[in-house]
């Protein structure tokens, strides 16, 4: 149920009702949306519409509020008798509402139901989200293995808010860097068919380079000594981005990332698309020639200048194919597109923004996201990473050190413009003081609850695959300890709307870590199956939906939700 939207109507009506020769319908509805307060104690819901339209009705807040709550008390016992046990009005005007229990235990049933806090916010709007995008000229790191993590987490969210979500990787199939990786990979080829070579200035280095070189002659032999060097360069490119690019996909695969598409810049190119645009732009007066290039008018549309983007010499500058295949996006019919990139490319996401409102797109068609660094820590040391020199550390040696769980859960945990400070030691400890062994946790708690209980009785014959989902179970039983979880469960929806909207997924494992917290509190001082059958009938109900809920969240983020965990019996007693 939408008890938010039925209670924003139900304050419009009645703000209607007393000042409806003020306030016309539309604006008290704009006026009367009822949010989630930010602390419990404010009421489970509450609206500020009487402070918005004070001036309009020309009454103070509190005593607005004072008239309007009756009237809405009013309407609740009759739309949705029980839902709602009190509307409290305390300055400087604000509404409050409290939950009855009927309605806190049809949320209950609600989540058992599978699907709870899933929205369509999105309205099927095709996003399109491009993450990791990494050069295939080399194994994914820990900094693109923190784009992968969130990316996905984020892709899943929009999915679950109502969104049509397309994960793309922009594939850097051409260009410098290509010719630079053929040129290192070919040095060593060179070496393995008994010739010299020299490796180029600022050539790719790491054991990955003479592997594919090795890998090369072995395939080849020795014919591509007989080819003229720059072909012989480009082959060696060709093979090894392929090869490259197989490892980067195996390894995706294994984090539990998948994409809808790889988008080749070389075919992208290749079909002319980045010519037909800037033409395009020409005679609709977005680029302008001066010293003999040609300028975007980016300054006009929020960038701090003007951008070259064909040079002097008729070449295109590195921004021009990023500009085309933004536009691509639209073109194929997506309505938003969101872009993950790497802090150095702040300044580039501002000009890319500022591109696409000159072609005519809305503000928030386009957003660019910068994804701070990751350092890795071993307790307190810090770990050297320089890819250039082939001195890195990949994505799959962490995820194999730690496990893909905490891999995942680590890099998506914080704000994306926050730098990340990863403690490979922590992210392996099985204790309470790792956050994802702290959250799934509460799941094999739960599964060892139920797996108890199934061996029952009393219950035994009303279990389904695990769950315990009995309609013979008497909610109403449960009280006060539950009445905690209930209410900060009404959270849900609102986080996952809240993490779409503002493309920050790093909320739900903020909120699945305050849930954790609450339930293994209610865990240590309640006793689920007891003497008290119709007791242990509800909380067994309420275990089985939560167990649900946790493994659907946890589905989310990329996590695992375990049936069984080990926790030293110290940090169980204490827990």
């Amino acid at each position: 149920m939408d008890i938010r939207g039925i209670l924003t109507e139900l304050v419009a009506g009645a703000i209607v009702e007393r000042f409806g020769d003020k306030v016309p319908r539309e604006e008290a509805l704009k006026a009367s949306m009822v949010e989630m307060p930010r602390e419990l104690a404010h009421g489970d819901l509450a609206s500020s519409a009487c402070l918005k339209l004070a001036r309009q009705i020309k009454m103070a807040p509190v005593k607005a509020a004072t008239e309007i709550a009756p009237l809405v008390k009013a309407a609740c016992d009759e739309r949705i008798n029980g839902y709602v046990d009190s509307v409290e009005v305390v300055p400087p005007g604000f509404m409050n509402f409290h939950l009855g229990r009927p309605f806190l235990v049809g949320v209950i049933r609600e989540i058992a139901a599978g699907g709870y806090g899933r929205s369509d916010i999105g309205h099927g709007t095709r996003f399109n989200v491009e993450f990791v995008s990494a050069n295939p000229t080399g194994p994914l790191t820990v900094a693109h293995g923190r784009q992968a993590a969130v990316g996905d987490m984020l892709a899943n969210i929009l999915g679950y808010t109502g969104f049509d979500v397309q994960r793309e990787y922009y594939l850097n199939d051409t260009g410098r860097q290509i010719k630079m990786l053929g040129a290192s990979v070919y040095h060593y080829y060179a070496a393995e068919a008994g010739a010299s070579v020299a490796m180029p200035e600022d050539g790719y280095q790491g054991d990955y380079i003479s592997d594919i070189g090795r890998a090369l002659f072995e395939k080849e032999g020795k014919a591509l000594l007989s080819l003229d060097q720059k072909e012989a360069v480009w082959r060696a490119g060709v093979f090894a981005g392929d090869v490259i690019l197989e490892g980067i996909k195996v390894d995706l695969d294994a984090f539990r990332v998948t994409f809808d598409e790889y988008f080749s810049q070389k075919a992208f190119e290749a079909s002319g698309a980045v010519d037909r645009l800037m033409e395009r732009m020409k005679a609709d007066g977005l680029v302008y020639e001066k010293e003999g290039a040609w300028w975007l008018k980016a300054s006009e549309y929020g960038d701090q200048e003007d951008r070259v983007v064909i040079r002097s010499d008729g070449t295109y500058t590195y921004r021009t194919p990023d500009i085309a295949y933004l536009e691509n996006k639209y073109e194929r019919g997506f309505n938003r597109a969101v872009l993950m990139v790497g802090p150095d490319h702040h300044g580039h996401i501002i000009t890319m923004e500022a591109a696409m409102r000159a072609l005519g797109h809305r503000a928030d068609a386009f957003k660019g996201l910068i994804v701070q660094f990751c350092s890795l820590w071993r307790g307190s040391e810090k770990l050297k990473m320089s890819t250039r020199a082939g001195q890195f550390v990949t994505l799959r040696e962490v995820f194999e050190e730690v496990g893909i769980d905490a891999t995942r859960y680590f890099f998506a945990a914080r704000k994306t413009d926050s730098p990340l400070d990863f403690d490979l030691e922590l992210a392996k400890k099985q204790s309470m003081d790792n956050p994802v062994y702290y959250i799934q946790y509460m799941s094999a708690r739960l599964s060892g609850i139920l797996e108890k209980a199934a061996a029952d009785e009393r219950f035994a014959g009303e279990f389904s695959d695990g769950l315990y989902l009995s309609e013979d179970a008497d909610l109403l039983a449960l009280g006060e300890e539950e009445d905690v979880i209930l209410r900060f469960l009404l959270q849900l929806p609102v986080t996952m709307e809240k993490a779409a909207e503002s493309l920050e997924p790093h909320r739900l494992c903020a909120y699945l870590y305050d849930l954790a917290g609450l339930f293994h509190t209610y865990y240590a001082k309640c006793w689920f199956v007891s003497d008290d059958t119709r007791l242990s009938k509800a909380r067994l109900y309420f275990a089985s939906a939560l167990k649900a809920l946790v493994r659907e969240m946890l589905a989310l983020i990329g996590v695992s939700a375990p049936e069984k965990m080990y926790l030293p019996a110290a940090e169980e007693e204490a827990s």
